[in-house]
């Protein structure tokens, strides 16, 4: 039995992957709401604000079993600010910097005291933004460069994790939607992320999942 550490079920992606997660696995999602959809008992949910990190530091991973493989895959993440420096608050920098980067190194802490490096797979959702950033994506860009960072630099602290940084691209999500309701001025290139949407070139979240399952399972 290989188990599954999952954030972010509530929506989007997350959502996607944990519903169809074959139940030859037993799944942890991780959500800041029991609200999930969850029609499998290998399909357990914690619930967890990943913002409040006292509650992260709480979070009672004793379910892990050393000699049993261990797959996290680290998929909650917000977009919020989208706003150009110098309009950006101290609290959004700091909700953005919690859940995006804090919370998933809080986790893997946990994992490490846990079970064996070599049990550990890593699936890092991450963006074409942490290499190209875009004008009022400052925070959302440098959060996802700093945790794919730190995972790299994981692996070669224990060469025997495994690490997949897998960026979906631009997927039809409660996110996207967020970006599109932008001005141009919080977001100079909104128009080419509303064409995307008009143009239905957005990929779908249930495909990406099925993308994510054939890592899951290799």
């Amino acid at each position: 039995m290989t188990q599954i550490i999952i954030t972010g079920i509530s929506k989007g992606i997350g959502k996607a992957i944990f519903n169809k997660i074959p139940e030859t696995f037993e799944v942890i999602g991780i959500s800041r709401s029991l609200e999930v959809a969850n029609e499998s008992s290998k399909k357990n949910i914690i619930k967890c604000d990943l913002s409040n990190l006292i509650e992260v530091e709480r979070l009672d991973f004793g379910f892990c079993q050393p000699d049993i493989d261990l797959i996290f895959i680290n998929n909650a993440a917000i977009i919020e600010p989208i706003a150009m420096n110098g309009n950006i608050s101290t609290h959004s920098i700091e909700e953005i910097y919690k859940i995006n980067v804090i919370a998933p190194m809080i986790l893997v802490q946990k994992l490490l005291k846990l079970t064996k490096p070599e049990k550990i797979k890593i699936i890092n959702i991450t963006s074409g933004v942490a290499k190209n950033p875009l004008q009022g994506w400052s925070m959302y860009s440098s959060t996802k460069a700093a945790i794919e960072i730190f995972f790299k630099t994981l692996v070669l602290e224990f060469p025997n994790i495994k690490l997949i940084n897998f960026d979906p691209g631009v997927v039809d999500t409660e996110m996207q939607a967020k970006i599109r309701s932008k001005n141009i001025k919080e977001f100079p290139l909104v128009e080419n992320f509303r064409d995307l949407k008009n143009k239905n070139i957005l990929q779908n979240a249930k495909s990406v999942a099925v993308d994510i399952i054939k890592m899951i399972e290799k």
